[in-house]
């Protein structure tokens, strides 16, 4: 009976593993031994509790060996998924985190249909642990969850200790947070028990990238038991191998170069399997035993089962006062966070939303993708990002929006205006209704750019930083701003005070590390402008000698499209960043020989209107101030392609010898701006429109001090824009 079992088996994992082989590509590597070994290095009295647990285990083990059977009764541990995220795909769906939840829940109570593929005998062993996951509907503050707690943050792309952000108490919850990025490499990762007592106790719980949670959304059903094995580890389980993640030596389709043990009885000693092999392959540290591959803590992606004895060893953790586990599944925190079927919370949702392009920037993946900018007529995506429960009636308004209204849950929309624009959603279900207006919610671009042809941005007087816009993302003490005690050229540069970055989770995150800002310019015309080159000044400075520490950089993006999609155009990193040496102090540039340049050319595609440029720079642990000033774009104006003889704006005497009298007609209100430019399309002379049908603007060239030669009158407005050539003699 136990021959044809196994050779039925073997069948079916011989068709399995041949599909599952291409998956396994994707090499699952699971965080947990490396965090181990780091945690220690840091504090090595883990090791004395890690052996303390041990201890308490085979004692636990001994006493519930006579009653084994009597173990079943059936634990719940609140749960609460913390989703950081950058307004991208890793927001992910509250269905796709109950989806994670149900196979959670499926995999600790041996429901699972691909058990019966389980070989090898070990399908009589395999353990139902007795546990029930559920969402807490309750939060610590004692209000109305729906224990999923969205955080907008950069740290989804770091994916460590310092990205475990609002963390609930451990006593009460399993914290999961998820995030777009883990920058070891890592699937995800799970602290043991023994390394999380005392200080520690915030990085409690499982960290894992947003695809591997359930199998819908950005999740598949072969990553989709994650989530399971990183819940083991957070229940003292190591992987089947033992405590180390893949080491050099170790054979192909292998995890370790030498058989290793878990300290579980009824699972074989291996090597480890990062594919999924046949029975008679896995017969690797034994002729005559086969291995427990299919585990749920092995690599092999054709998991499907828990031992009995794992099972009593993730018992033994919750019965222990270690790390506070025996007091997740008391009436009295079940109670405490709506978990025990009786005091279970049913919420009104409270509303949110945001808009993101779903067109991915080309360069860093690990920047956040989300743009506030658009042009007219653009498709612009709104998401409702609603808290503590999920709607089931959404009512939206757009200001000049096409529709101006809207009832579906993430609606399209387009603008025929330029400015901010106000948008408003209503959401509600059963228990209730809210109401977010938010007045800058997207900022559409106006049909004229501010500047034209050529630049020079030197930051100095009252309007030196109009038009320019920042971006904060984690809404913190660091951002870019204009300052009047340091510049280049002059007094006043842009500052972004990154010596002042502070981490959301500051007990883990040392002062500016893994802070992101970005500085945008304004919406330039540079249709024109030929043998284009962008130029721009920076001084900064580090807090540290160690190269090795120096993980800041600065990269400068384009976008020729409004600001909609953007093109990483260079990066300064490592020593190139560095201008000024070092200083512990808040750096201030004392002089101009702590300035550098950097440039680039503007090819071809950049000879259109709708062109912005991005300064980003990504903060370190050892970050100081940046200073950014002089922002050029040179190069010489083609007056061959411009547009002459235009209705609506004339230009007159021309050629002229001192005053000229410009008369301009507008179809209709609204904003504008006209301006005279010179050969190498820097502004000499500019002005705001007026609402009128037409009008007559004075210029006196002599007043201004122009050279002869050519110049170019423009007429930039909301309805569209004219160009006249006028010679100055």
């Amino acid at each position: 009976m136990t021959r044809t079992f196994i050779s039925r088996a073997a069948l079916a994992l011989a068709l399995l593993s041949t599909g599952l082989a291409a998956q396994a590509q994707d090499g699952f590597r699971c965080g947990t031994d490396e965090m181990r070994r780091k945690a220690i290095a840091a504090d090595p009295s883990i090791l004395q509790r890690e052996a303390e647990l041990e201890h308490f285990t085979r004692q636990w083990l001994a006493e519930h060996n006579a009653r084994r059977d009597a173990d079943t009764v059936i634990l719940t541990i609140p749960v609460v998924f913390h989703v950081v995220h950058m307004n991208g795909p890793e927001n992910i769906s509250t269905e796709q985190i109950l989806d994670a939840m149900e196979v959670l829940n499926r995999d600790y109570r041996k429901l699972n249909e691909d058990l019966s593929d389980v070989c090898c005998g070990f399908q009589d062993i395999a353990g139902d642990i007795h546990l029930e996951f559920k969402l807490a509907t309750i939060d610590p503050e004692g209000n109305c969850t729906n224990g999923i707690d969205r955080i907008r943050s950069c740290e989804t792309f770091v994916g460590d200790n310092g990205s475990k952000l609002n963390w609930w108490p451990r006593n009460k919850y399993l914290n999961v947070w998820t995030v777009q990025t883990i920058r070891s490499g890592a699937a995800g990762y799970s602290q043991y028990p023994s390394a999380v007592e005392g200080p520690n106790a915030p990085a409690d719980g499982t960290l894992l990238l947003h695809d591997y949670i359930g199998r819908i959304g950005s999740g598949a059903e072969f990553k989709s038991r994650a989530l399971t094995h990183e819940v083991g580890h957070w229940l003292n389980l190591k992987h089947v191998w033992g405590d180390n993640n893949g080491e050099d030596g170790a054979p192909q389709d292998h995890m370790s170069p030498t058989c290793g043990d878990d300290a579980v009885d009824d699972t074989p000693w291996t090597r480890g399997w990062n594919t999924c092999p046949t029975p008679a392959q896995s017969k690797n540290c034994s002729d005559t035993i086969y291995e427990n591959f299919q585990n749920y803590m092995e690599y092999s992606y054709c998991s499907m089962m828990f031992t009995e004895g794992q099972n009593e060893r993730m018992r033994a953790a919750l019965a222990s006062g270690l790390a506070e586990r025996d007091n997740l599944w008391t009436p009295e925190t079940l109670a405490a966070t709506g978990t025990d079927g009786l005091t279970d919370q049913h919420c009104a949702p409270v509303a949110d939303f945001y808009c993101f392009n779903d067109a991915i920037a080309t360069g860093n993946p690990n920047t956040p993708q989300g743009t506030d900018f658009y042009c007219i007529g653009d498709q612009v995506s709104f998401f409702d990002n609603s808290q503590r429960a999920m709607p089931d009636s959404w009512q939206w308004t757009f200001q000049d929006g096409e529709p101006s209204t809207s009832t579906d849950r993430n609606p399209t929309v387009s603008f025929n205006s330029g400015g901010w624009k106000t948008v408003s959603l209503t959401v509600s279900n059963a228990q209730g209704s809210s109401t977010r207006v938010n007045e800058f919610s997207v900022f559409i671009s106006y049909p004229w750019s501010v500047l034209s042809g050529a630049v020079q941005e030197d930051f100095e007087g009252s309007c030196a930083d109009c038009y320019w816009f920042t971006n904060n993302y984690d809404a913190d003490e660091s951002f870019w701003h204009h300052v009047s005690n340091a510049g280049h050229s002059g007094g006043s540069s842009m500052m972004l005070n990154a010596k002042d970055s502070y981490g959301i989770n500051d007990y883990f995150i040392d002062e500016g590390a893994d802070d992101i800002d970005a500085l945008v310019t304004p919406d330039m015309d540079l249709t024109w402008l030929q043998n284009g080159e962008f130029s721009f000044w920076y001084a900064y400075a580090v807090s540290t000698t160690d190269m090795e520490e120096v993980t800041e950089k600065l990269e400068i993006w384009s976008s020729t499209n409004c600001g909609r999609n953007w093109q990483l155009r260079k990066t300064i990193d490592e020593e190139d960043i560095i201008t000024a040496g070092t200083t512990s102090a808040p750096f201030v540039p004392g002089s101009p020989a702590v300035w550098q340049q950097e440039s680039f050319n503007l090819a071809s595609s950049f000879a259109t209107d709708h062109v912005r440029f991005k300064f980003v720079f990504y903060s370190g642990e050892k970050s100081n101030n940046l200073y950014i000033d002089d922002v050029n774009i040179t190069g010489t104006v083609g007056f061959n392609d411009l547009q002459a003889g235009t209705t609506g704006l004339t230009v007159m005497p021309n050629p002229t010898e001192g005053e000229v009298s410009v008369v301009y007609a507008l179809s209709a209100p609204g904003k504008g701006r006209i301006a005279m430019l010179d050969a190498q399309g820097r502004e000499v002379w500019s002005r705001a429109t007026r609402d009128l049908a037409q009008e007559r603007v004075t210029i006196d060239t002599r007043a201004l001090g122009l050279a002869a030669g050519v110049y170019t009158v423009r007429l930039a407005h909301e309805t569209g824009q004219r160009v006249e050539r006028l010679v100055v003699r």
